[in-house]
Formats: C-alpha cells, sequence, structure tokens
C-alpha cells in the first residue's frame, strides 16, 4: 500500500519529534522533558507559532516553558479565569483529547466570553490544546497558539493528538524517573542518618530507624526531612570541633 504524500510527510515529522524527545537529558529531568515538548510540538505540528504548558494541582493551574511571554500571558489568564481550551483539555477532555477554537473573535467567542477577548487583544485568535493524559500525577495540557483564525486545520488537529500520544509516555516516563529519584536519595539519607544515631547512641539499625520514625510522628516531619536534619546537625557538629580545635 502506498502512503499518501501529506501522510508520509506527517509521520517522519512525527518520528523526528519522537526521537529528539527521546534522550536521556529529557527522560531523566522533568522540568527538561516539559520544555522538550513544547519546542518540539510548536516545530511539528503545522500552523503553531507558539506554545506552553498547562498542569492542574487541584484548582490551582501553573504555565510552564512558554515560548513567548504574550503565550505565558494567555496561558495564565486561562488558568485564573477557570476557562479556556487549555483548561477543558486538560480537566474535561473530549475523546479525542483535543480540544481547539478556530475564531476567538468569531462564534468561538461564545464557550469562553472572558478569556476570548483578552486573547484576541494580545493577537491571537487560534488555539489546540491537547490532553496529556495519565492517571496519576497532575492533569496536563499541551496549548498551541496562532495568531490568524483557522489557522489548525483537520492535519494539524491529527498531528496535536498523535504528538500527545507521545509526548504522555514521555512525560509518564519522567514523572516515574523523578520519582524513583527522589525514593533513592530519601533512602540514602534515611540510612546517613540512621548511621549517625548509631554512632551517637550506640543503637542497633532496627532501633536507630525507630527512632527516626518517631521523631518523624512527634513532630509532624516527613521522615526523609527528620533525616536530613539530623546529618546536616551532625556535620554542624564535626565542623564545630573542628573550628574549636584548631
Amino acid at each position: 500500500m502506498t502512503v499518501p504524500p501529506d501522510t508520509e510527510a506527517v509521520l517522519a515529522e512525527l518520528r523526528d519529534a519522537a526521537a529528539g524527545l527521546v534522550s536521556a537529558r529529557h527522560i531523566t529531568d522533568l522540568d527538561d522533558a516539559l520544555r522538550g515538548i513544547v519546542t518540539a510540538a510548536v516545530a511539528t505540528v503545522p500552523g503553531a507559532e507558539g506554545g506552553g504548558i498547562s498542569r492542574t494541582h487541584g484548582r490551582r493551574v501553573t504555565s510552564h516553558h512558554p515560548s513567548t511571554p504574550r503565550i505565558a500571558r494567555l496561558d495564565t489568564t486561562q488558568s485564573r479565569l477557570g476557562e479556556g481550551p487549555c483548561v477543558d483539555a486538560a480537566d474535561r477532555p473530549p475523546a479525542s483529547g483535543v480540544v481547539h477554537a478556530d475564531d476567538l473573535a468569531g462564534p468561538d467567542a461564545a464557550r469562553c466570553p472572558r478569556f476570548a477577548p483578552r486573547a484576541t487583544r494580545l493577537g491571537y485568535r487560534s488555539i489546540v490544546s491537547t490532553g496529556l493524559a495519565h492517571r496519576t500525577g497532575p492533569h496536563t495540557a499541551l496549548n498551541l497558539y496562532a495568531q490568524n483564525p483557522h489557522a489548525f486545520g483537520d492535519t494539524a488537529h491529527a498531528v496535536a493528538g498523535l504528538f500527545a500520544v507521545q509526548a504522555a509516555m514521555l512525560l509518564h516516563g519522567a514523572e516515574h524517573t523523578a520519582y524513583l529519584q527522589r525514593a533513592l536519595e530519601s533512602r540514602d539519607i534515611i540510612g546517613r542518618a540512621k548511621g549517625v544515631l548509631i554512632e551517637r547512641f550506640g543503637l542497633d539499625d532496627d532501633a536507630a530507624f525507630r527512632r527516626l520514625v518517631t521523631s518523624s510522628q512527634e513532630t509532624n516531619m516527613k521522615l526523609a526531612d527528620v533525616a536530613r536534619w539530623v546529618v546536616e546537625d551532625a556535620v554542624a557538629r564535626r565542623q564545630e570541633r573542628g573550628s574549636s580545635s584548631a
């Protein structure tokens, strides 16, 4: 079967975008992953002139790596007003995941009456937002903007949706890696804290851990934070002894 030239070009763009995103730097760093997603999407989706990412944490929505200051204002305005394609794509996405506004100075203004005039004053009339769906963590939407009305056609919507599938998988991997990294760091600091308590009080491993847990419960601090305090206190004590003996 022969692939139509337009489809072949789209597939090539998506493959290039995937290759650019899937690097060690992006996979292991969540912030780099978000930045890379925005950059690749603006370069890949036909009609896109700028972009950013919105993430919801309960009722709070934050903007990440907008490509321009005006895009940052558009993202944060939707977040502040609680309306617009970005909010819908993050919290109330359709089955396709893609929400679009063809002309915010036209019929689409009725869907977001407070946001639409602000967007047009900033010079943008078309938006396509795509939810990066995964079951846990903040709801996330990739937002792409264009100054002209009807800038995103059917091909752009399809590419945005396909790109979002790639981006969601990358984002899930980056978040999982970040979680594992934090877990390893916590385990390391807890192990160091147990060593301090074992040396200082002559405890065994289990007793040292129980003391950390008890301190965590009594102070209402996370176990890793208690452990970090114990280690930092031990370092400060050694430095004081070193200074007094000098």
